[in-house]
């Protein structure tokens, strides 16, 4: 099947996906992947207005030190996230999520440290 029309957004920032959210409301949905998202517009369950593409965004793609935490932003792909020293220094293992087999590139996460 073939989805509804929308109008497509491509976003340079993070400010700018938040600004463009805000500004088409409810009606604006993010697309990083399209794994879950594209599935449900050709079935028609989902029919977002606009599709805010965040996928490339590089200031949601990090691992940072935060003294008490570390924190993995939204677009950071698990391979990085397995592969980073900070981590391994830390003697963390990273896990794959619960989720569709489709999905697992991107996550949030915020880890304690000990």
């Amino acid at each position: 099947m073939i989805p509804a029309a929308f109008d497509y957004k491509r976003a340079t920032s993070a400010a700018e996906a938040i600004s463009l959210v805000g500004q088409y409301g409810d009606d604006a949905k993010f697309l990083a992947g399209g794994h879950s998202l594209i599935p449900l517009m050709k079935l028609r369950l989902a029919q977002p207005g606009v599709l805010v593409d965040i996928g490339r965004l590089s200031d949601l793609s990090y691992i940072t030190d935060k003294g008490d935490h570390i924190a993995i932003g939204a677009l950071t792909r698990h391979m990085r996230i397995e592969n980073c020293d900070l981590l391994k220094k830390e003697d963390r293992k990273s896990t794959r999520l619960n989720s569709s087999h489709l999905v697992i590139s991107y996550a949030v996460f915020c880890l304690k440290k000990k």
